[in-house]
């Protein structure tokens, strides 16, 4: 049998902090797919920012202010670029890396914490 855990859209209000979050929970480890080993996140607008660093589409407006990925632990954000995305693993043990195997209990990184920061506009 095959589990797939479910996509999960997010759909950021003008100025609301989404709040800080790790996607994962040690009860994965009982799906008999053996846990969420990582994220990705993929951005559907360029924000104002990501348009200012775009040498191609310099002319052209961003869609909104703020609305970042922010890693607390790390004390950055990634800004919203149309058509990226961004991928981290959620568990400190990681396919192909000494000792993991399928059934091995996953532990979570917690350095890996992020939250959506605000949209303004």
């Amino acid at each position: 049998m095959l589990y797939v855990v479910s996509l999960l859209p997010v759909i950021f209000s003008m100025n609301k902090l989404i709040c800080t979050m790790l996607i994962y929970t040690y009860s994965f480890n009982e799906l008999a797919c053996g846990g969420r080993l990582c994220t990705c996140l993929v951005y559907l607008n360029d924000s104002e920012q990501s348009q200012k660093e775009s040498a191609a589409d310099n002319d052209r407006e961003g869609e909104f202010s703020g609305g970042q990925t922010e890693f607390p632990e790390f004390n950055t954000a990634v800004e919203p670029k149309k058509g990226s995305c961004l991928f981290f693993w959620n568990c400190i043990e990681k396919p192909g890396s000494a000792g993991y195997h399928k059934d091995m209990f996953l532990n979570v990184d917690i350095k890996l914490r992020h939250a959506g920061l605000p949209v303004i506009r």
